[in-house]
């Protein structure tokens, strides 16, 4: 079997429009997302254990940290913007293989931490930082091909 590389330049973030059959908008402009998993530690230890104290983890934290370029006017920045400012900052969305257009990972997640900059010598930015709000109903090893 040959290996197939996984190309960041692939993988884009997709917001929901909030329908109600959604469609998902490309946010235009985007440089860079990190998918970051992490988990609760949880002491499994006791004096039965010795010298050596024992662990596993628990329940797990996904957050998604985005950035791009600003480029509008853009359905898709426009529905982020309108979303972070909400009191209850959620949205569906989703990591998408643009080649396949195969979407490993989808989740409600909450809109938090955005930051518009505005640098002399650059082009307009943004950053918001994405966390669950709901289990994910996708999240998947991408296989790269159809």
């Amino acid at each position: 079997m040959t290996a197939i590389h996984q190309l960041g330049k692939d993988y884009r973030v997709k917001i929901s429009d909030g329908a109600g059959t959604p469609a998902f908008l490309t946010i235009a402009g985007e440089q860079k997302v990190s998918r970051k998993s992490s988990s609760d530690a949880i002491d499994t230890s006791s004096k039965d254990d010795g010298a050596y104290k024992t662990g596993t983890y628990g329940q797990k934290t996904i957050s998604l940290s985005v950035n791009g370029i600003t480029k509008i006017p853009d359905p898709g920045y426009t529905r982020l913007y309108a979303v972070q400012k909400l009191a209850l900052p959620e949205v569906e969305v989703q990591l998408v293989n643009t080649i396949t257009d195969e979407v490993v990972f989808q989740a409600v997640m909450g809109v938090g931490n955005f930051a518009d900059d505005y640098d002399q010598k650059t082009g307009a930015t943004w950053s918001p930082d994405l966390t669950l709000a709901a289990a994910p109903t996708i999240d998947i090893v991408p296989t790269g091909s159809d």
